[in-house]
């Protein structure tokens, strides 16, 4: 679609375009459909682990380099099919992992505690505060929450090449 895109010739172009309209009419997730195949791994693995602007091992944990605030991406592929790695990506907001992303509760005394999660279980959460303190809140005492990904979307980030090799380094952890 790249080349066709950027071709001399209105045919490809418009052919490109064509396709483009048709992927759109799929959702969210439609335009970065042709990203789940052709990827190359190693340009992948160089997104994930030098991307200026991505960033991606400073919240996330590959092996034994990275950070703790995201999910260990160590065996991602064992958890998530290729196209739950694009929804993760272009979507983060879609599906978030157990005992990550942010919450703002409104409790049922009124009050509001806001937080990263870093542990849930059925019973509460932990909390780290934007001051770096930890606390226990217990779910029983929250009236309505908010929960959100702190990830901001791969496509205000990436290029579509970019995910397609991402997905593809991604798809190797196990």
């Amino acid at each position: 679609m790249e080349a066709a895109d950027q071709a001399k010739g209105t045919e490809a172009r418009e052919k490109a375009k064509s396709r483009q309209n048709e992927l759109a009419s799929e959702g969210v997730l439609g335009p970065f459909f042709p990203t789940l195949n052709g990827g190359e791994e190693k340009a992948g693995k160089q997104v994930a682990f030098g991307h200026a602007a991505a960033q991606c091992i400073r919240c996330h944990k590959v092996g034994s380099s990275g950070g703790v605030l995201g999910p260990d991406l160590s065996k991602v592929a064992s958890r998530l099919s290729p196209s739950k790695l694009l929804e993760s990506l272009v979507d983060p907001q879609a599906q978030l992992t157990e005992g990550y992303g942010l919450l703002v509760a409104t409790l049922k005394d009124g009050s509001t505690v806001t937080g990263s999660i870093t542990q849930a279980t059925s019973e509460n959460y932990q909390l780290q505060t934007s001051n770096g303190k930890e606390s226990t809140l217990d779910r029983s005492l929250i009236a309505s929450q908010i929960l959100t990904s702190p990830m901001p979307p791969a496509a205000t980030i990436l290029s579509k090449r970019e995910i397609r090799d991402l997905i593809a380094f991604l798809s190797t952890l196990r």
